[in-house]
């Protein structure tokens, strides 16, 4: 069976010049912390597919972003479907955001998420509740920052 491909997306911002990190409360699904994320839909893009998960789960219009080349994956306990596909996991792309918006409110889709909070790296990864993003985080730490 297939991985799902999707993207995820460590959303940061610049506040006296260190960076904070953008965490989202999980309700669906499961209860927890974790980064912006998403599936492809059809053809689309990464970058196409970056840019709608971003209006869709935080409201951010204005970014700019890099590639990492790093990718995560996992499966999960049964198999998925989705748009006539089954699927044993999820495979995501890791990209870097610089939030340009600096609104003060994050837009959330209240759909997936009941919170979130901007947090230094070192708290970030203290609230990421699986251990395959506190990886990623880590990454991002160690190479952007």
């Amino acid at each position: 069976m297939k991985y799902r491909k999707g993207i995820a997306a460590i959303v940061f911002r610049r506040k006296k010049d260190r960076p904070l990190f953008l965490v989202l409360r999980r309700k669906q699904n499961w209860t927890g912390w974790e980064f912006s994320k998403g599936g492809l839909k059809g053809r689309e893009s990464e970058e196409s597919c970056l840019k709608r998960e971003l209006r869709e789960e935080t409201g951010i219009k204005r970014h700019r972003h890099v590639e990492t080349g790093y990718i995560y994956s996992y499966r999960w306990k049964k198999a998925y479907v989705k748009d006539n596909m089954v699927y044993r996991g999820a495979s995501f792309r890791l990209f870097v955001v610089e939030d340009l918006d600096r609104t003060d409110r994050i837009k959330i889709d209240t759909k997936e998420h009941s919170g979130y909070s901007w947090a230094t790296g070192g708290k970030a990864l203290k609230m990421l509740t699986y251990p395959n993003q506190r990886k990623a985080l880590r990454f991002v730490l160690s190479r952007y920052f």
